[in-house]
């Protein structure tokens, strides 16, 4: 078993926006509070596709996510494709 994929807030993983990436965090922070930041980049393909590669390594029966989803972040997601991986 794999216990714990990815830490608290395991799907809200890559900088939250390019001038993140340019400019470091935010002064407020507010990427998601109390409403989604214009910039903000949502996108879990990657968590996706780290998790999918998890569940074929040999020897492993099953994957979990334990210590967090980011719901608000999650919710966000247009494609809604790790919302249904997980149910």
């Amino acid at each position: 078993y794999i216990n714990d994929v990815g830490g608290p807030t395991a799907n809200f993983r890559n900088p939250a926006c390019d001038r993140q990436l340019k400019y470091g965090a935010c002064k407020h922070r507010q990427c998601l509070y109390p409403e989604p930041c214009e910039h903000l980049n949502v996108d879990h393909e990657d968590y996706r596709e780290l998790l999918s590669k998890l569940r074929v390594v040999d020897g492993v029966k099953k994957v979990f996510i334990r210590s967090g989803i980011r719901y608000d972040y999650l919710m966000h997601d247009e494609s809604k494709a790790f919302f249904f991986d997980l149910c």
